[in-house]
């Protein structure tokens, strides 16, 4: 997958970006960056700073806590929404359970893309509220 075009494509099936439009998603992929993680690789450790949103092109990553598998994301799956925002350490380790191809956009990039376009603000609000509701139902 490397034309522009390919890449738009593609973030309009992912749910998180379904709803923008593709002249922003033109410049999403821009602003993000490849990364690649072979089959077992660790993408971040727990205890290391997990600072950017992933979202997953090809293969699969899964999160674990001390050996026991806690989820498994696959293509057009995303992860680290609320660490790009608000980096911090993460008690996880995300490693590639498949050779896997993933965008990444970091805390900087995502500012700036909001800067230029507000619809994008839009599309990740209700995403990460989402994710905090579920967190809160899973503390009660």
């Amino acid at each position: 997958m490397r034309l522009t075009f390919e890449k738009v494509l593609f973030l309009k099936t992912v749910p998180l970006f379904e709803n923008i439009p593709e002249s922003v998603l033109s410049d999403i992929v821009e602003q993000s960056s490849d990364v690649t993680a072979i089959l077992g690789s660790d993408i971040v450790k727990a205890g290391e700073v997990l600072d950017s949103l992933y979202i997953v092109v090809q293969g699969a990553v899964r999160f674990s806590k001390e050996g026991k598998t806690i989820k498994d994301i696959r293509k057009g799956g995303t992860f680290g929404e609320v660490y790009a925002f608000d980096p911090a350490p993460i008690d996880l380790t995300i490693s590639a359970i498949d050779d896997t191809l993933m965008f990444r956009l970091t805390k900087d990039d995502l500012y700036n893309l909001i800067n230029e376009h507000p619809d994008i603000a839009r599309a990740l609000i209700p995403s990460l509220c989402k994710r905090l509701r579920l967190a809160d139902i899973r503390n009660i």
